[in-house]
């Protein structure tokens, strides 16, 4: 460790003590209420949340799922929160916040404003603008990229950007040739053409505003739909986007009602089988061929909802 270095962790360490007193200072009336801070930060999300599930909070906060389960049902039995069931599937249910919930929110809401607006009440306003600016620096540093990805839906415009970098990626990555570019082509173009949003659409991931990758959801019948066009930018790779993708398409899929999503990959693509395999898909079947300028082995991997 460099001398530098040294002087860095100390610092940091230094200005962490600095901010837990600040942090306690804010958070101290939501820490005379009723409710831990996790708790008040649950109350929060439900009520700002649009369509929020368990497991939305779970992997926001940090929270497993024993913890989860026992907050929600004293929530529940204190009547500050209930469970609604998703239109399409019986089996995902919102939560949302009952009036005792609101009331609650209110408080904890009020309780924040009231000691935040203490602290800046202290400073100048040109000193307020620079605490601000402070508290964006740090975050922009050291936010995770997947938190700093904005993930938005399918515009027609898209659709020769996403054929564009199929071709460039698959071809300067795996040797694929010009045939690709046609084959995925046909099939982005007939999609643009005729697409139903309710039931299926193309996610794009934007990094600072620019593509960082892309995931289509195309419905096969009302029980089954394929993912397809999964794509991360190379200097993406690695920082949770691909995570972020599948999971934004399989919430879909499970919001949607559909019981079955397959895809076709290709066995070298290493990094998407992992992902693959994360997320519970199952590998069903494989195929040889001698398409694209290669002999490929394609494969067809389920997961069943």
């Amino acid at each position: 460790m460099s001398q530098n270095q040294g002087k860095y962790i100390s610092d940091i360490r230094k200005f962490n003590r600095f901010y837990t007193q600040v942090l306690g200072l804010v958070n101290r009336h939501i820490l005379d209420s009723p409710y831990s801070l996790t708790e008040a930060r649950i109350i929060y999300e439900i009520a700002n949340a649009k369509n929020c599930t368990a497991s939305m909070l779970m992997d926001k906060l940090g929270i497993d799922r024993g913890y989860m389960s026992r907050i929600i049902k004293r929530f529940e039995a204190d009547g500050l929160i209930c469970r609604k069931s998703a239109p399409h599937d019986n089996r995902v249910y919102y939560l949302c916040l009952g009036p005792q919930g609101e009331d609650a929110y209110a408080f904890i809401d009020k309780q924040s404003i009231l000691q935040i607006e203490g602290l800046l009440s202290e400073l100048k306003p040109e000193k307020q603008a620079e605490l601000l600016q402070a508290m964006k620096t740090i975050e922009d540093i050291l936010a995770p990229a997947s938190k700093q990805v904005k993930i938005r839906s399918f515009r027609k415009e898209d659709t020769q950007h996403i054929i564009d970098r199929h071709e460039v990626l698959y071809a300067s990555e795996y040797g694929l040739n010009s045939e690709f570019k046609d084959y995925v082509a046909d099939a982005m173009y007939q999609f643009a053409d005729s697409f139903n949003a309710q039931d299926e659409n193309i996610w794009i991931a934007e990094y600072d505003g620019a593509f960082a990758g892309c995931i289509a959801l195309v419905k096969i019948d009302k029980q089954t739909a394929q993912l397809r066009w999964f794509l991360a930018e190379p200097e993406m790779r690695g920082k949770g986007i691909g995570n972020l993708l599948m999971k934004t398409a399989v919430e879909f899929c499970k919001e949607k009602g559909y019981t079955r999503v397959i895809l076709w990959t290709l066995s070298m693509l290493a990094a998407a089988r992992h992902l693959y395999d994360r997320f519970g898909f199952k590998l069903k079947e494989t195929k040889e061929h001698q398409i694209w300028g290669q002999d490929l082995v394609e494969e067809c991997w389920e997961l069943t909802l």
